[in-house]
């Protein structure tokens, strides 16, 4: 019944955006995953977000997705001065590459 009712409100959301395949690949379980990306995005640690949602395992990591959100994080992290590389793309492939004696 719930995962039923679950399907029919993504139906609605979604609306055009779905494909009936799509659409039975909707489960209660998917509440889960939505609930760990979102904690996740956010800042909560893995085993406090793996302890709140009673995951038994590591493998909620396995369900991580790449949102626009957490992008932006990575992204402005990349571009922090604490995180700048000691060597360039260029220095490092240059040094890498095999010359010729």
């Amino acid at each position: 019944m719930i995962t039923k009712e679950l399907r029919v409100a993504a139906a609605v959301v979604l609306g055009a955006e779905i494909t009936a395949g799509e659409l039975q690949q909707h489960t209660p379980h998917s509440l889960r995953i939505c609930a760990y990306v979102l904690l996740h995005e956010n800042g909560h640690s893995g085993v406090s977000t793996e302890d709140r949602l009673r995951w038994r395992s590591d493998t909620s990591m396995d369900f991580l997705r790449n949102t626009p959100l957490l992008a932006r994080q990575h992204a402005a992290s990349l571009a922090s001065p604490v995180h700048s590389p000691v060597f360039t793309l260029t220095e490092v492939c240059q040094a890498l590459t095999p010359t010729s004696s």
